[in-house]
């Protein structure tokens, strides 16, 4: 009987392997935990049957026959919810969990506690299973479950394409033909009375293991493409183990050198076993330091969403946040290379940052299929669905891509959308181990893509604020050199205007002092008697030549102040004098227009002070003068007063006033008041910039104060009494 239970632990170690591997790698998905169980329950079958033939005592025999038609009954009840969930529904509600099992249930409760499915076990001169009455049962609940499985995942054949066909194709092909070869030797053949290759049932698990392997090299089947070094590996182990285990125990004479001899062989196998264990505890610590070495330690990928999340949330510049990801990416996934494309709407392509040589067109194929697709892109997937098209148009379109994905050496692509456009593109390059990108990555490259997007909106503003503010800048500083250089032309034309204005009121002032002279010489009579018309004329011209003379020497008087040669002729003088000349200048003026002009002066005399005498003497009779001209009707009020360090003089009229907007332009040149102008349109709007000037060069201040138009104005200037001066 050894002859059949040794390939039948083999079978049941190799199953118990792949359902390690594959529960470690995969254990939070559900299909994944599904198949572990199914492999379990594959592996359970084949040892009970192992036990079946080995075991020779009759009630344990009976025991082992209940354990394979059980773990039999658990591979149909847990091959139904896998293939409802492989490719479908994420997992299911509870209580379809207890629906599905609970005929299982069943079974293992007539199995184990009554002879309704197994009747009896009959073991010379051949081991055979006498079925009870209830058998049916069984056979109702496997066939109906495998016949529901298949019939649902040959519906999502149907559904689906690429590669989760191909995975739902080997799928099939690998679990039909076990079923339906298990069916015949270890179901329909031991009813009908034949049990000659009972056997033989766990060994075509051998198929669907080797379906599956090959699905999951070739298309990724359940993400665990290592699962199959790692089943190698363990399948070397084991029997290289177990064969220098019946080596040593043959050369020590154990079990009478029967190598034959079923207690050598139950030995050997769990001293192998002990063996690989010992091997994996004892390796797990040099694995982390040769995982470093040689690039495969798995990284934390919670904890790396947790470090790329915060990285990406402190960058404010876009290059910085490109740096910062693309860094992280390469060195925690350990590949070679890691790139975010970004758009280039100029350029019309996606490029690295700070590498001119990587870009990739607009109208390649990359860009195009990235977007219309909204999952990651595997290279290594895309090479094995080139070659399962059934186009000649697909295979030549995917050939494209392949190609383009090879030229830039990118193992894994995402699209990074932004407003339902394309905007970058994130791409990792191959590992630095060569082995394949699990799953894992491939949904931690879904969850950074968004985070990614968000993080370059943000920083696509921050530079673009920053480029504003980089040009605006430069344009300040043109517009600031250039309105230097304006300013200083502008300095130049104002310096030559002031020289002409210089050279011109000179030149003009020589024969108007002339013609004065010979006018007063004609009015006086020194060329005969004239006649009144002649007198009249002559008195007109007279007074023309005057007003034109003083408008000549106002203009000097700018010329002298623009060029900086306003000079004064300072010496003591009493302001109650000069104030006195001017009232009784303009006293018959003002009684023309039937004003009342007054005069106010402090009961004690004020003191001397150092001014020019004419200067000051010109700024007053400007005040007076003008308070008569704009006050039509009403008063005017001159008045002289001292504080302890100043002499204040003032002249309050009823006036038109002023509109408190137009007050603080009144002392630049060429600045009149707008009611003003209605009133008197002569004037030169420069008697009050004067004044000022001449004000500001003796240390003293001028202003004026209106309460509005119609409301009259007081013009005011201040002179200190400690005025100090060289006479000039």
């Amino acid at each position: 009987m050894l002859k059949f239970a040794l390939p039948l632990l083999v079978v049941a170690f190799i199953n118990v392997i792949f359902a390690a591997i594959i529960f470690s790698r995969r254990h939070k998905r559900v299909y994944n935990v599904l198949f572990t169980l199914i492999a379990i329950s594959v592996s359970g079958w084949a040892f009970s049957l192992a036990m079946f033939y080995v075991d020779a005592q009759i009630e344990s025999i009976r025991l082992w026959t209940s354990f394979i038609y059980f773990f039999a009954s658990l591979i149909a009840t847990f091959f139904l919810p896998f293939s409802i969930i492989f490719h479908g529904k994420k997992t299911l509600q509870w209580w379809a969990y207890i629906v599905l099992w609970a005929p299982s249930a069943v079974v293992a409760l007539l199995l184990f506690f009554t002879n309704a499915i197994i009747d009896t076990v009959v073991v010379s001169p051949q081991r055979i299973i006498i079925f009870g009455k209830w058998s049916l049962i069984f056979v109702v609940h496997f066939v109906a479950y495998m016949t529901v499985s298949f019939y649902i995942l040959f519906k999502k054949y149907r559904q689906l394409s690429g590669i989760p066909k191909m995975q739902i194709a080997y799928v099939i092909y690998g679990t039909a033909v076990t079923s339906i070869l298990a069916s015949i030797t270890n179901l329909f053949s031991p009813l009908s009375g034949d049990f000659s290759y009972f056997f033989v049932g766990p060994i075509f698990t051998l198929v669907m293991v080797g379906s599956f392997m090959y699905a999951i090299i070739q298309y990724q089947l359940m993400n665990i493409r290592l699962v199959v070094s790692r089943i190698v590996q363990y399948a070397f182990s084991f029997v290289t183990s177990l064969l220098i285990i019946q080596a040593t125990l043959y050369l020590f004479g154990a079990f009478e050198r029967n190598l034959l001899h079923p207690r050598a062989w139950l030995v050997g196998a769990l001293l192998a076993v002990l063996v690989i264990l010992l091997h994996d505890l004892f390796s797990r610590f040099f694995i982390k330091v040769t995982d470093n070495i040689f690039f495969r330690g798995q990284p934390d990928y919670q904890k790396f969403l947790e470090e790329i999340g915060h990285s990406i949330a402190e960058e404010v510049s876009q290059d910085g946040l490109i740096n910062s990801a693309s860094t992280m990416l390469r060195d925690q996934l350990k590949v070679e290379h890691a790139h975010i494309w970004v758009l280039n709407e100029s350029r019309g392509v996606f490029e690295v940052r700070n590498n001119n040589e990587l870009s990739i067109n607009l109208a390649s194929p990359l860009v195009k299929f990235l977007e219309q697709s909204r999952s990651t892109l595997v290279t290594e997937e895309l090479d094995l669905v080139q070659g399962d098209t059934s186009t000649q148009e697909e295979s030549v379109r995917l050939g494209g891509l392949v190609a383009e994905l090879h030229q830039y050496n990118i193992a894994l692509a995402r699209r990074v959308m932004l407003g339902g456009k394309l905007m970058a593109i994130s791409t990792l390059g191959p590992k630095l181990s060569k082995d394949v990108f699990d799953r894992e990555v491939v949904e931690l490259f879904d969850v950074v893509a968004p985070q990614i997007a968000t993080a370059l909106a943000r920083t696509k503003l921050y530079d673009e604020a920053q480029q504003f503010n980089i040009k605006l800048k430069s344009e300040i500083e043109k517009a600031t050199s250039e309105l230097q250089v304006a300013n200083k032309h502008l300095q130049q034309l104002d310096q030559s205007k002031s020289e002409f204005l210089s050279i011109a009121a000179h030149q003009l002032r020589t024969p108007l002092t002339g013609i004065k002279g010979y006018v007063s010489m004609f009015l006086e009579g020194d060329f005969g008697a004239i006649t009144q018309e002649q007198r009249e004329q002559l008195e007109r011209v007279f007074r023309s030549s005057d007003r034109l003379t003083r408008l000549i020497d106002v203009f000097l008087d700018v010329s002298r102040i623009e060029t900086g040669r306003l000079e004064l002729t300072k010496s003591p003088v009493k302001l109650e004098e000069i104030i006195d000349e001017v009232v009784g200048d303009l006293q018959n003026q003002a009684k023309a227009k039937k004003l009342e002009l007054t005069v106010q002066k402090p009961d004690e005399p004020l003191p001397e002070i150092l001014i020019d005498r004419d200067k000051i003497h010109d700024v007053m009779m400007n005040l007076v003068d003008n308070a008569i001209k704009y006050t039509p009707k009403g008063w005017i009020n001159v008045r002289l007063s001292r504080s302890k360090s100043f002499i204040t003089f003032e002249v309050r009229d009823s006036g038109i006033g002023i509109d408190p907007i137009e007050m603080d332009r009144l002392f630049q040149k060429f600045t009149r008041a707008e009611a003003v102008t209605r009133i008197h349109t002569g004037g030169s709007g420069l008697g009050l910039f004067i004044a000022k000037k001449i004000i500001e060069a003796h240390a003293g201040r001028i202003w004026t104060e209106s309460e509005g138009e119609g409301k009259g104005a007081l013009f005011t200037f201040t002179l200190p009494i400690d005025v100090k001066g060289d006479h000039a």
